[in-house]
């Protein structure tokens, strides 16, 4: 049983076969005889030696992996969409979005807002990938969404609105990213050395495991690590922390929580525990960290832990790390001994270096992953290393004592009770 569960007052439905924080809903298409041939945009033709030659570079330079392209569109869903009217006066508009040669889809929405009662849902030819749907509840203040991505090279977007409708809903399509790497099969591209987080060794670090989330960033196309952190209210702020190298269209991240194997071995975890958007709070190049806001609140059903931290500058013992190395299910690496005081760029005391993993090691999409001292305290985030199964050796984690009073003390330690360890 976790230590800290989210309590919230409002009663929301959530799904289990449609992803994402939704309301439970069908598509009126599966209910009703619509018409077959609708409205179609797709996407071009993409060059794919041409990606893999960049991602390529990027895995040189330390930048988070990419699984996708983003192609930028400025589709209004109204203007493109075909109309139904169903026998009621309700009325579904559907849209046909192609892109070639795609494992999965995903959506950025620009301008978002539905009106009361609407839903939204978005799926694959055959029903077998659905995600919504999607209501009024979904509505931000900044008014823009992204979904997670939804397999195969073809999918469709359905709005549904009912006849007594009192105001106009806004959908206009920014990016259509497809995923042309096909990362969420669950356990077939991080390398072999690495731990499922669920044998029996790691149980006692059950909590922690919780807190560990992997991230779409940079505009739905790269993939991150980052933990949910408490503060020293207790309050349930949804603060994540995470590595400033992932930063990129943070108000179109999605969090997608307890992606794992529910064993020690190898099989496919759910991807549908998800929420999108975020408020970034402070950042820092020095140790490398960035925390934010996450938009929408997880449901119960998530069942997060916020986790503690320590921001003294003893060197930590026998250091754990949790991740989704190349957007794998979540994995955990184990360190013996002293973490050493080192420096990104210089010798400067801004991070902590793991010289040497006991077992496990970090990837490309570990980046911002948490780094736990021996009494389960995050110490710091991943910023970058060279570790592989052949060398696990040197990964580099900002220290969350040098980032302190670079920015997290005002969100984690608002009154400034001069509290070190929680």
């Amino acid at each position: 049983m976790k230590n800290y569960l989210l309590k919230y007052s409002f009663f929301i439905f959530l799904a289990t076969i449609y992803g994402q924080l939704s309301h439970y809903s069908v598509p009126k298409s599966i209910d009703n005889d619509l018409i077959d041939i609708i409205s179609i945009f797709k996407t071009d033709e993409l060059n794919i030696d041409q990606l893999y030659a960049e991602d390529m570079t990027d895995n040189k330079n330390g930048r988070p992996y990419r699984f996708g392209y983003s192609f930028p569109v400025d589709i209004d869903f109204f203007e493109f969409s075909t109309c139904d009217t169903l026998y009621n006066g309700d009325k579904v508009y559907r849209l046909q979005i192609e892109s070639n040669d795609a494992y999965s889809i995903n959506m950025i929405f620009n301008q978002f807002f539905l009106s009361e009662g609407s839903e939204l849902f978005i799926y694959n030819k055959n029903y077998s990938d659905v995600i919504g749907a999607f209501t009024s509840k979904n509505n931000k203040s900044y008014n823009r969404f992204s979904t997670t991505p939804v397999s195969g090279d073809v999918v469709i977007i359905e709005y549904y609105e009912p006849k007594l409708s009192k105001s106009n809903s806004i959908i206009n399509i920014s990016n259509i990213i497809n995923g042309y790497k096909d990362v969420f099969r669950g356990y077939e591209d991080s390398e072999e050395c690495n731990n499922n987080v669920n044998c029996p060794e790691f149980q006692s670090w059950n909590d922690e495991i919780s807190s560990v989330v992997l991230t779409l960033t940079d505009g739905g196309t790269r993939l991150c690590s980052g933990t949910m952190i408490n503060n020293v209210n207790q309050d349930l702020a949804l603060y994540f922390l995470t590595s400033e190298t992932c930063l990129g269209g943070h108000e179109d991240w999605i969090f997608m929580f307890n992606y794992e194997s529910p064993s020690c071995n190898n099989q496919d975890g759910i991807t549908d525990q998800t929420v999108s958007g975020a408020t970034l709070l402070s950042h820092d190049y020095e140790s490398d960290f960035a925390l934010l806001r996450l938009e929408e609140s997880p449901p119960e059903e998530y069942d997060i832990y916020f986790s503690g931290w320590d921001i003294r500058q003893d060197n930590p013992f026998n250091c754990i790390s949790i991740h989704h190395p190349v957007g794998d299910i979540k994995k955990i690496s184990y360190h013996e001994g002293l973490a050493i005081s080192d420096g990104w760029f210089f010798d400067d005391d801004t991070h902590w270096r793991i010289d040497e993993w006991i077992s496990g090691i970090t990837e490309p999409g570990s980046y911002g992953a948490p780094l736990f001292n021996d009494n389960k305290h995050i110490v710091g985030q991943l910023h970058g290393g060279e570790s592989s199964c052949e060398f696990p050796v040197d990964d580099y984690y900002g220290k969350l004592s040098h980032s302190w009073e670079l920015g997290l003390k005002e969100w984690l330690d608002p009154n400034n009770t001069g509290v070190t360890t929680l």
